[in-house]
């Protein structure tokens, strides 16, 4: 089997942010998501919407526990 990189993203979250408020941010502000916290996140491959995970850390290393497929075709 050969090795190949792929592009693998989880997104934690969405929120809005006026310009304003954008140019204000200082190191330890904190900026609220639309996502609760006890909501699975959504893993993309190659910016394809593939799994659905939970976030937690291995390690030093953050990580990503697969709980459900959700589509994509994966060869």
């Amino acid at each position: 089997m050969q090795s190949v990189q792929v592009s693998v993203e989880v997104l934690l979250g969405k929120t809005n942010v006026s310009i304003d408020s954008f140019l204000q941010l200082e190191l330890g502000d904190i900026i609220t998501l639309d996502k609760p916290t006890h909501e699975p996140l959504v893993m993309s491959i190659e910016k394809l919407p593939t799994y659905l995970v939970k976030p937690g850390v291995l390690g030093n290393k953050m990580a990503a526990e697969v709980l459900h497929y959700i589509g994509g075709d994966i060869e």
